[in-house]
């Protein structure tokens, strides 16, 4: 009797653990197609979404950080999820573009004469968009974050390490406002830094990941005056760019409704398969779906001939149903260079 009552307090543990980790991905997959959208049509997308998806993103890397190893051993573990993918994929996408546009013809002619390995300078700039695969910047965001983070989370006061988060988030945004690109894209990851740190931060609290019955009142609440925000105000938030649109005050509130908004939703819905999927490999998503859709577009406007106002979801369909093949075979035969398995070991 008491193996069994205590083999179903585990199982419905690790039933409450699954949830928590299911509505995550739901929120990575929901984001990751509202990236692909603003990709495929940016006007379409930037004073709907961009005041708070990437800040999400963030705040929800922070959920999984830990910071309780040994530094060298933290670094590596980062360079294994980012920074080899990072390099992999930026590799891959200028190779991809190189025949498409210097050899079918396929995307902007003209724009690459020639691939050279030196393309990889621009990787250091942090004005540089990388052309063909912009997204790609958020590993390098991501990478700095977690590096600069381990020594915040020194702090011993939680509330003082959010606030110091918060305090490099205003330097970062005052880079922006000074039109000041550093390096690495170092003054834009810092302007992300207190939802990183929020999302540390509130994972400690049962409430925040765990199903409450508030969670869908909480969401709505918050969506209302995100929503009078962005119909009756034009702002945006370029974050790669560290470039933001509209008074400080309205970018903050829209920001922390959007985000807390959307999480709380998302901790009602919690799992719809082909999302959650999505979210499970957003990475792959990230770094792929910006050479799908230029050749999605070369063949929905030069092939097939589709037009209208809904080209775009279409162009949207075609780009996700597409990734799918791409992130079985990635997953089965090169795990190590999309961050699942370990490229560099440390003992």
């Amino acid at each position: 009797m008491y193996n069994s009552t205590k083999m179903t307090e585990v199982a419905g543990t690790a039933s409450k653990l699954k949830a928590r980790y299911d509505f995550l991905d739901l929120l990575k997959g929901g984001t990751i197609i509202l990236v692909v959208l603003f990709h495929i049509n940016t006007e379409l997308t930037r004073y709907v979404v961009t005041p708070f998806f990437m800040q999400l993103f963030f705040m929800i890397s922070g959920i999984f950080v830990s910071t309780k190893v040994d530094f060298v051993k933290y670094l590596i573990s980062k360079i294994n999820r980012l920074i080899v993918p990072l390099l992999f994929f930026f590799i891959l996408n200028y190779a991809a573009i190189y025949f498409a546009s210097d050899i079918v013809g396929l995307g902007k002619s003209g724009k690459m004469q020639r691939f050279e390995m030196l393309s990889l300078l621009e990787l250091f700039d942090g004005t540089e968009d990388f052309t063909y695969a912009g997204a790609l910047w958020f590993l390098i965001g991501l990478f700095n974050l977690f590096v600069f983070y381990y020594f915040i989370s020194k702090i011993s006061s939680p509330i003082i390490r959010l606030g110091t988060c918060f305090i490099l988030s205003g330097l970062g945004y005052l880079l922006g406002e000074m039109h000041v690109n550093l390096p690495y894209f170092i003054d834009s990851s810092i302007s992300m830094m207190f939802f990183f740190g929020a999302g540390h931060y509130l994972k400690n609290f049962k409430w925040f990941l765990n199903s409450t019955k508030y969670d869908l009142w909480l969401g709505i609440i918050l969506l209302v005056p995100y929503t009078i925000i962005i119909v009756t105000n034009r702002i945006s938030a370029e974050v790669m760019l560290n470039s933001y649109q509209g008074e400080h005050i309205l970018l903050l509130v829209s920001a922390l409704t959007g985000v807390f908004g959307v999480f709380f939703v998302g901790k009602v819905i919690i799992s719809i398969p082909s999302i959650n999927f999505l979210g499970r490999n957003s990475l792959i998503v990230l770094c792929t779906h910006q050479l799908l859709i230029i050749i999605t577009s070369f063949v929905t406007g030069r092939v097939v001939l589709i037009n209208g106002p809904w080209v775009d979801f279409i162009k949207l369909g075609i780009v996700l149903i597409s990734e799918v093949p791409i992130i079985f075979f990635l997953n089965k035969y090169l795990p190590y260079f999309v961050g699942k398995r370990d490229l560099f070991h440390f003992n």
